[in-house]
Order: structure tokens, then sequence, then C-alpha cells
């Protein structure tokens, strides 16, 4: 019996990393052509699919009350922020889509939380990489029997891919994160090194059908922070000098970049806009000013109701599902109090790693950098922070809580350390 609830627990976990993934998901949005559900409605196969994990977490959390308990201590900085998008229901003019979209992410979040309680984070890999390999396997499939589904067909980018996901940012996405995961598990021996080796080129191919330039920047600041942790990582004289090193010269091109971001974009085929999302941003900065301190309530712009959005939709001439930026999205959700909030739980969540990181027992400090690293750069120009649904934020909350508890590990060690070594009475009388 305890085998078979081992085994449902997989595979639910593996479900709903599914759904949280977009792999065909929704299918309505993705296999039938119809138009676009307005922004402040809900799929009912989103629905179903919740409602079943809502209440698989409920049962998980009662038999594994304690662990529940522990993570949730350890996310308690999330979980806050969880609790601000409830309340902002409150300033909200749409109070009924806040408690619904902030429940959605209440949802994720514990299921973030429930997944590193559950899994090893060594497991936790190997399950995301054939995640990633079912969503590799299902883009080439798709492409050679309905090579119509598997194109974007946007305007911008007629010839680019989608694959398994709704829009080529997702398939790029996708293929950027199952690179840096099938590394690592490749590397440690996390899983099967046979689908590791053979995902690996197929999600680079992938990427490069996506055409998506966000991917390759996440890529490469993930590679360079996994090279400069692992140099202090090593504890010595050596580790350290090159550590130096590379942190001088990234701070060197990190602004070169600032400096001259438009030839960078130049070069990968970009134009200054960012394919408009400059325009979005300075449209979305005049919104915030309207309600700088609460903004229009967690995940509430951004729908037919709301006079602002449906006058940026017609001055922009497609409706923009968020502002394409973390914290500009944010501003409009939770107006300075939130963009403050996610501010100090990014500082938190490098603080934890950076703490650690010299931590023997600390085994995936600089895995877990890397993917904070890669989900940051990756919110600068999507929307997938705080967000229901979306893989990153349960990648997200889960090393969150994965470094929250090497941080106490380490804070224990040490603490046993300093411990003065105190004989025993019966030695000191027999000393005597």
């Amino acid at each position: 019996m305890k085998f078979i609830a081992s085994r449902l627990e997989i595979l639910i976990s593996l479900a709903f990393l599914w759904v949280c993934a977009g792999i065909f998901w929704p299918p309505l949005s993705y296999f039938v052509k119809r138009p676009t559900l307005p922004l402040d409605s809900s799929d009912s196969t989103n629905l179903i699919a919740y409602a079943v994990f809502a209440g698989f977490l409920v049962l998980a959390a009662g038999f594994r009350r304690e662990e529940m308990l522990r993570g949730m201590r350890l996310a308690w900085p999330i979980l806050a922020l969880i609790a601000l998008a409830y309340i902002s229901a409150f300033w909200s003019d749409a109070p009924e889509l806040v408690l619904r979209r902030a429940t959605t992410l209440a949802i994720t979040t514990l299921f973030a939380i429930y997944l590193i309680v559950r899994f090893e984070f060594s497991q936790l890999v190997s399950i995301l990489v054939k995640l990633n390999v079912i969503a590799v396997l299902g883009s080439f499939a798709i492409a050679a029997v309905a090579h119509h589904l598997v194109v974007d067909g946007s305007i911008d980018y007629p010839t680019a891919w989608r694959g398994v996901y709704n829009a080529k940012n997702g398939l790029g996405a996708s293929s950027a994160f199952g690179t840096i995961l099938a590394v690592y598990a490749l590397r440690h021996g996390y899983g099967s090194r046979l689908l590791a080796v053979a995902v690996i080129p197929a999600n680079l191919v992938l990427l490069v059908l996506a055409q998506s330039a966000t991917p390759l920047m996440l890529l490469a600041a993930a590679a360079y922070v996994a090279i400069l942790a692992s140099a202090f990582r090593q504890r010595n004289a050596g580790g350290f000098a090159i550590g130096f090193v590379l942190a001088v010269i990234g701070l060197l091109g990190l602004a070169l970049l600032v400096i001259g971001w438009t030839d960078v974009l130049t070069v990968l085929g970009r134009s200054a806009t960012l394919t408009g999302r400059t325009r979005i941003w300075r449209m979305s900065l005049d919104n915030i000013a309207e309600r700088p301190w609460l903004g229009y309530g967690f995940n509430a712009f951004w729908r037919p109701g709301e006079v602002e959005a449906r006058t940026m939709w017609q001055q922009l001439h497609w409706i923009v599902p968020h502002a394409h930026n973390l914290w500009l999205e944010t501003g409009l959700g939770l107006g300075i109090v939130g963009t403050t909030a996610i501010s100090l739980v990014w500082l938190a969540a490098f603080s934890r790693g950076i703490r650690v990181l010299t931590a023997p027992a600390a085994r995936h400090a600089v895995f877990c950098l890397a993917m904070l690293t890669a989900i940051l750069v990756e919110n600068l120009t999507e929307y997938e922070f705080l967000k229901a649904g979306s893989l990153y934020w349960v990648l997200f909350v889960a090393a969150f809580a994965y470094l929250g508890r090497e941080v106490l590990a380490a804070r224990a060690g040490a603490a046993q350390r300093r411990r003065p070594v105190v004989a025993p009475l019966a030695a000191i009388t027999a000393q005597r």
C-alpha cells in the first residue's frame, strides 16, 4: 500500500509540473482555433486541474504535517507576498478576480513547498529533466505530424516555433532551463545520463527555432554565475582569486552591456524597442503613477473592465497580457509596497545562496544560485514570478526553501563547532 501511495504521489506531482510547465496546456488554447478567452476569465480545464491539486495538497499536508509546516516556515517571506496578494482585494476594483488568482498562486506555492519536502533535491532535478524530455519529444512530434501547430505565426516572427507551448517565448524559456537542468543532472548523475546527453543538443536546436533572445541571455548569465560560484566554493586561495577576477570581469561586462545594450540587441537580431516592450514599459510606468503605493490589485490590471488597460491595448494595437517585466507588473498590481516586498525576497534568496555557498553539506548551492539568476533574467522581459501556474515560480520557491533549510543546517553546525568541550565529571574525578 505504501509503495502504491508513493508512486501515486510521484504521478500527481509530475502532472502538476506538466500543467505548470504549460505543455499542451490549456489544451483548448493549444489545439482549438478559437478566440482567446478574456484575460479576466478562467479556463475550465485549469479550474478542474487546480481543484484536484488543491485536494491532493490537503491530503499530502495531512500526512506530512510536520514537514510541510517546516517548509512553510522556511518560505515565510514568500507566504507574506501571497498574503499581500490576498489583502490587495480590499483596494482592487475586481476583488473576486484578485481572490481567485491569489488562491491559484497559493496552491502553486504550496505545491512547490511540498516538492522540496517530499523529494530529495537530486530526485526533483531528475523529474524535471524527464518533464523536459517530454516537452522536447512532443515539440518534434507535433512538427512532424502537424507543422502548422508548432509554428507561432506571429507578425514579427512568422516562422518561429512554439513547440508544445502557447507561444514561442514559452518554448525558448523551456529549452534554456531544460539545458541547465540536463547539464546539472549529467554532471552529477541524477537520473539517466543517456537522457541528459540526448536532450541537451535537442534543447539547443529548439532554442534556435524559437527565435527568442532572452533565453540566450539567461543561459549565459546562469553559466557565468555557476562558474563564479564554483570558484568560491573551492574554499581556498586559488578559488578565491579566480572568483575575484571573474567577479570583476562580470561587473565590467555588465557595465558595457548597460552602455551598449542597443549594439547587443543588434547582434542578437533584435530592435532597440525589444519587440515593442519599451513602449509597454513607458505606459506601465504612467499607470503605476496613478496608483503608486498599492496598485490596482494583484493581477487585476489587465482586464477588459480596467479603463487604463483598454487604453493601452488600443494604443498598442494588441491585447497585452502583462507588463513584460517583473517589477513593472508587480507595481501595477501591488504598487511600491509590492515591488519593495519582492525586491526584499530576491535579496533574501541570493543572500541565502551566498551564505551556504562554502558549506560542504549544501550540495546544490551553486545550482540554486545559477537557477535564481536565470529566473531573474527571464523576468526582465517576461513575467513568470509570483505567477500562478508558472514552473519558474515553482523552481524559485523550491530553491528558496532548500537554501533556507541549508542556512539553518549551516548555522546549527557552526554553533556545534563553537560549543566548548567539557570533560565528564567522572573523568575529572579520576584525574584527581
